[in-house]
């Protein structure tokens, strides 16, 4: 039986991925926690400040992201999620298809949760 914490956390994934392909960065950066840390399948590691940053001046450009959740640990103010995410994007000046292996960590602030981590390893 699925949890209700595993539920919104699933549902937070997807959209997540869907805001960044919509450009819609308010929304996306709603989810963010303040102490995000976005670590690249290239090894590079934003901030959440830098990582929107990015995003807001065109540097990354997703024009799709596939993503699939192969597992979740789940914990009263923390929930880990293991699966995979393929995508089209242009990063800088190069377009690039991802195939890659993905960890996230969500934290629960006040009554929200937040993108805490997200780690992109190829597949």
């Amino acid at each position: 039986m699925t949890s209700p914490t595993e539920t919104t956390v699933r549902d937070l994934e997807r959209r997540r991925f869907d805001l960044i392909v919509a450009e819609e960065w308010e929304d996306f950066a709603a989810l963010c926690d303040a102490e995000l840390r976005y670590v690249h399948s290239s090894g590079i590691i934003d901030t959440r400040d830098s990582y929107l940053e990015k995003l807001r001046g065109g540097y990354y450009d997703y024009h799709r992201v596939d993503s699939s959740i192969e597992s979740m640990i789940v914990t009263p103010d923390l929930v880990l999620v293991r699966g995979t995410m393929a995508a089209d994007l242009r990063a800088g000046d190069r377009e690039i298809s991802l195939d890659n292996v993905i960890v996230s960590a969500w934290v629960r602030r006040d009554d929200a949760w937040l993108l805490a981590t997200h780690q992109s390893t190829p597949a």
